[in-house]
């Protein structure tokens, strides 16, 4: 069974997306059996749509079916405004007298409403919007216990009620225990062996030759990749996943309907500053800053503590920001961090996406070939207006300064052609091109005699659909 991707929002509280996980007519057969069951629990094995979504679930989560407790809709009744006090339903885990624990919580969004509804994590200040179809799926434990950042509740819907179908993943408490114990080869010893003949295989070979570096895991179009974060302080920058809701700021409407603005909103991740500091630029190279809390010699001590006698490179103590060294006007700033895409895939450090920070400074972008460039990063802030104060604080969640976003390769290192033509229907690519551009005009301006805000995400829905059909 073909899996969806699975995008992850936050890491405390440990909190993934699933879109398109249920079809509309999975979708509106729950709500059906919700209406007649109530929240009454329903186990996989009961009705062939539950048996259905048990099966998906399972497979996209990796875990036999046997693992996920009985499913339960619930509705939840909408109220006058979405600013109103969020609920709390009784869909929060719990763990049984029989030594069972429900470790994993998905939410599955069977309806979609006017505005609200969303998911709120009020100890974390995050809000999540859930679409029809999608699933979210939230980790309850952290470290073996009860995690405070993953309680949630649900904002008031506007307009009608929100239906949700609640699974949890449940482990019994012996199953845990038993996983716990080590396996018959450590993973661990062969990561040292391996280091160790790297080590002993430069030691005695060309020092100036380059030394590669051991990949991630390739790049999947159906599950993502992962971007591996190699930290040199324990202080360094902040990085989080970019929330497409732009922690709050992003308007309703186009939150829910723009689908170009969301994804560009959700796409890579968010850097903060790794430093509190105020900076004034007066021209030139010529910058004032103060230092309220700056970086300790941390790093120094760990990576001085990882060498051996024959490195060829020693770590020493070093400068953690640069005033208009490097050009004019440019502030820079070390991320304590280095980072590893998969072969084929680099990062492009740039401003915040649709969330201006400052105007009086922007990121310098750049594309950085993490895939082979095992190096420490640094941010340049570029400033464009003088004598104003710029205050960075590395604890303000709400304001991140760069946001790195992964791209291929070829995207920008093989040759592009621009080909212009008026719009015609004189060939068979214009006359497709032209019937598409129709089709998609009349199903968001005129089927419904007003605008369709959800004619973007329908048929996008339905263009990987038939995507992944062609594949199967």
């Amino acid at each position: 069974m073909k899996t969806q991707a699975t995008r992850s929002l936050s890491l405390s509280p440990d909190v993934a997306l699933i879109e398109n996980l249920l079809t509309e007519q999975q979708c509106l057969g729950l709500v059906q059996l919700g209406q007649k069951h109530g929240v009454e629990p329903l186990a996989f094995k009961d009705n062939p749509i539950v048996q259905k979504v048990g099966k998906s679930l399972a497979a996209q989560m990796n875990v036999p079916v046997e693992k996920l407790g009985a499913l339960s809709i619930h509705r939840l009744d909408h109220g006058d405004q979405a600013e109103s006090s969020p609920s709390f339903p009784n869909l929060q885990p719990t763990s049984s007298n029989a030594g069972i624990r429900q470790t994993i919580t998905v939410l599955l969004a069977l309806n979609d409403t006017e505005s609200g509804g969303e998911v709120i994590f009020p100890s974390a200040n995050l809000t999540i919007p859930l679409t029809k179809g999608s699933a979210l799926i939230i980790r309850n434990f952290k470290d073996d216990a009860p995690d405070p950042q993953a309680l949630h509740g649900f904002m008031p819907a506007a307009g009608r009620d929100k239906w949700v179908a609640v699974v949890h993943l449940c482990e019994s408490l012996s199953d845990l225990n038993a996983a716990t114990e080590p396996p018959q080869e450590c993973p661990m010893s062969g990561m040292r062996a391996a280091a160790a003949a790297a080590a002993a295989a430069a030691a005695s070979s060309d020092k100036d030759a380059p030394v590669p570096l051991a990949q991630p895991e390739k790049f999947d179009a159906t599950t993502g990749g992962t971007i591996r974060v190699w930290r040199l302080h324990p202080e360094g920058a902040k990085i989080t996943p970019a929330d497409k809701s732009l922690m709050g700021d992003a308007p309703t409407g186009a939150l829910r309907w723009c689908g170009p603005f969301t994804h560009a909103n959700a796409y890579g991740f968010w850097v903060y500053p790794p430093l509190d500091i105020d900076i004034i630029w007066h021209g030139g190279r010529s910058f004032e800053y103060e230092i309220i809390h700056g970086y300790s010699h941390a790093d120094y001590d760990h990576m001085h503590g990882l060498q051996q006698p024959g490195d060829s490179y020693q770590y020493g103590p070093r400068e953690k920001i640069d005033a208009g060294t490097v050009f004019e006007g440019i502030f820079s700033i070390w991320t304590g961090c280095a980072f590893q895409t998969p072969p084929g895939w680099a990062l492009m450090i740039r401003s915040v996406i649709n969330k201006p920070v400052s105007p009086v400074f922007k990121i310098q972008e750049g594309i950085l070939e993490t895939d082979w460039l095992a190096y420490d990063i640094w941010m340049n802030l570029q400033f464009v207006q003088q004598n104003k104060k710029v205050s960075l604080r590395r604890g303000n969640v709400a304001s991140p300064i760069a946001q790195i976003v992964p791209v291929p390769r070829q995207a920008y290192d093989s040759p592009w052609e621009l080909t212009e033509s008026m719009m015609e229907r004189s060939t068979p690519e214009g006359e497709k091109f032209y019937q598409s551009w129709a089709a998609y005009n009349y199903k968001k301006w005129v089927k419904n005699a007003h605008k369709e805000p959800s004619t973007y995400s329908t048929e996008r829905a339905r263009y990987f659909k038939d995507e992944r059909q062609s594949y199967e």
